[in-house]
């Protein structure tokens, strides 16, 4: 990269993306059906403008999950239900999602900042484990980790309808991100919905 100028990296969404029924690639074209997809496409624009004089990486993060979220997202929704023993009301489930948790969404913004492009023009990458599961095996995981922690969850699945705009499939390719980054975000999704758990429980939310 050029001499004087910082490497900088944009948080960017897989929600920029166009739906899909197979796992999307930097490639493919954005064609946001939501209004936060079409405000991240946004940025990625304004990224575009000055890619061309610094080095600029856009970071496609999907579905990210961790400490410090706040409802109505699923994992708080799900703790605070079963906190007040309460019944969850869900979709049916059958979205399939890339869950990378919060933590090493963080570790690959470093490890980005360590290896900038070497030329001009933006460079994007696509930010998930390359691994894939059903919204429905995603919560009954929460379930189990609460089970194990003494709580006892109640899930109503189909109790709630898909929302009109539901991307039903929504999962990365992530060979760029492993060949330019040497890395991939790996850790044990139990592990990780565990230590989000007990966030929560320890710090009094949800």
């Amino acid at each position: 990269s050029e001499v004087g100028l910082c490497p900088v990296v944009v948080a960017g969404s897989a929600f920029e993306y166009a739906p899909q029924e197979r796992a999307i690639a930097e490639t493919d074209e954005i064609g946001p059906v939501t209004a936060y997809g079409v405000s991240k496409a946004a940025a990625t624009l304004t990224a575009q403008l000055y890619a061309g004089r610094m080095p600029i990486t856009l970071l496609r993060v999907f579905n990210a999950f961790g400490a410090g979220e706040r409802e109505p997202r699923l994992l708080p929704y799900i703790v605070g239900r079963t906190k007040q023993g309460l019944s969850a009301d869900l979709t049916p489930g059958g979205q399939v999602r890339d869950y990378v948790y919060a933590g090493d969404v963080a570790e690959c913004f470093w490890r980005t900042l360590a290896s900038p492009p070497a030329s001009g023009g933006l460079r994007v990458l696509n930010v998930g484990t390359g691994r894939s599961m059903t919204l429905r095996e995603f919560v009954e995981l929460i379930a189990h980790e609460l089970s194990a922690r003494g709580l006892t969850p109640s899930l109503a699945f189909g109790g709630r309808p898909y929302r009109p705009d539901e991307v039903m499939f929504y999962v990365p390719q992530v060979e760029r991100l492993r060949d330019i980054l040497g890395w991939l975000p790996s850790g044990d999704i139990r592990v990780s919905v565990g230590r989000t758990i007990d966030w929560f429980l320890c710090h009094g939310r949800a």
